[in-house]
């Protein structure tokens, strides 16, 4: 009892304060990612947790080594990422990112710890290195999250995205947004994730904007090993575009007992029609 009670305090203390400061575009989607239509964040796949959900990583007791590839089509280029995460240390755990745009490159750092057996909290920091700026000024971020796994059926996760802005990271579009990450397990063999956000504020000049947004998907087991996802979203600043977005992924994963294969294309549909396709493997032991 006095566990469930000290739990209640914590997640409303933490809401309090994402509430309070008013918390985006990740830079890189992974193919799992961008498959379930962004969504995940209560459930990030091992390395995933250094871009959708920091805190997620003490519930991931591996080391595990990542890379992916994205083809933004029709010759707008590609993106790298590489990541590792240590889920085993008895400190904290930790994560790192390292991607590579066009436009940019990005350093995306992840820890966090379990402050109860069903509950961890976690930061996570970003530096943007803009190639049209040719520097690290004003590019740097912060974000904040909280994930709680109540049930066997339920995780749910409270995250606060982009906290510290600027001229510099607006134009990255990168806004303070807080974001509920849902995972409910229907069966053993289908998983759904729905993950609104809301947008609480922005130094951006641009026309009024939309201040609720969704990313939404299912993961469904295939066979033993094998995993069919889908999902949309809508009013997303996709990094892609940069610019608020509609449209839907797909793709299937493929997870053996040390490596994991993934792939998926994407669709954006608003504001423009754009196609890319990502993969990606995953190593952990």
């Amino acid at each position: 009892m006095r566990q469930s009670t000290r739990l209640i305090r914590i997640s409303t203390i933490l809401l309090s304060f994402l509430l309070s400061v008013s918390a985006s575009a990740n830079e890189f989607r992974s193919p799992r990612s961008a498959a379930l239509g962004g969504a995940g964040h209560a459930n990030p796949l091992l390395n995933d947790s250094v871009f959708q959900n920091p805190s997620f990583a003490s519930f991931l007791p591996v080391y595990s080594w990542s890379g992916n590839f994205k083809a933004l089509g029709e010759g707008r280029g590609r993106a790298y990422s590489v990541s590792v995460l240590d889920g085993r240390s008895e400190l904290f755990q930790a994560s790192a990112a390292y991607t590579v745009r066009d436009e940019l490159t990005a350093l995306h750092f992840g820890a966090s710890r379990k402050v109860h057996p069903k509950m961890t909290v976690g930061v996570g920091a970003q530096l943007f290195y803009s190639k049209a700026m040719d520097r690290f000024e004003d590019s740097r971020n912060l974000s904040l999250s909280t994930t709680i796994a109540p049930t066997d059926w339920l995780q749910l996760a409270l995250i606060g995205e982009n906290l510290v802005t600027s001229s510099k990271t607006s134009q990255l579009g990168l806004e303070r947004q807080v974001i509920l990450g849902t995972k409910f397990k229907i069966t053993e063999k289908v998983l759904l994730y729905a993950d609104p956000r809301a947008r609480l504020g922005s130094t951006l000049e641009l026309p009024e904007k939309p201040w609720m947004a969704y990313e939404a998907g299912g993961e469904f087991q295939v066979f033993k090993d094998l995993y069919f996802r889908l999902g949309s979203f809508r009013n997303i600043l996709h990094p892609d575009v940069r610019q608020n977005a509609r449209g839907f992924g797909y793709g299937l994963g493929w997870v053996a007992p040390r490596i994991s294969f993934d792939f998926a294309i994407e669709r954006i549909l608003a504001p423009e029609d754009r196609l890319s396709m990502s993969s990606g493997v995953t190593l952990y032991f």
